[in-house]
């Protein structure tokens, strides 16, 4: 579902549509994450930036649709960081997000028939037991050791 609320924009006020299956993980402007909710029913969406070096859409389709026989072209693409999808199909975790400085920016319990998807920073993730999931990185993967810094196991975090 959505619904409509006012935000600052600039000097003003204005109403915008926010969608209630999505939440945005933010330190400042920089966009850390998205926490998405697929189990409640809406209209297909891509709520990812353009820019972003990962994409994701998801929502229901009502009546049959047909997507049109297509390939992707090829397309030269500069990435710097490593994006992150899950998706929990059954069980669940709670996930703290890091800036990329490993300051702690906000926490998310991620459900049944939720996941994130991670842009930039890091995270500590605490998976209950019984728990299913899906997980998504774009590649090439270089190593644990190349791709990851490993902070302290700080129990606060």
């Amino acid at each position: 579902g959505s619904q409509s609320v006012r935000q600052r924009d600039g000097r003003k006020d204005v109403m915008r549509t926010v969608d209630l299956r999505v939440r945005k993980v933010t330190d400042g402007d920089l966009l850390i994450a998205q926490v998405f909710n697929v189990s409640q029913p809406g209209p297909v969406i891509f709520p990812t930036p353009d820019s972003a070096e990962m994409q994701c859409g998801f929502g229901w389709v009502d009546s049959e649709r047909l997507v049109p026989p297509h390939v992707h072209n090829r397309i030269p693409r500069q990435t710097h960081n490593t994006s992150e999808f899950i998706y929990v199909i059954d069980g669940s975790m709670d996930v703290v997000f890091l800036n990329p400085e490993g300051a702690v920016v906000d926490r998310a319990h991620v459900g049944s028939r939720q996941g994130f998807l991670q842009f930039v920073g890091g995270h500590k993730i605490t998976i209950a037991a019984g728990t299913n999931y899906l997980e998504l990185k774009q590649g090439p993967y270089f190593s644990h050791k190349k791709d990851k810094t490993i902070l302290s196991s700080d129990p606060s975090l």
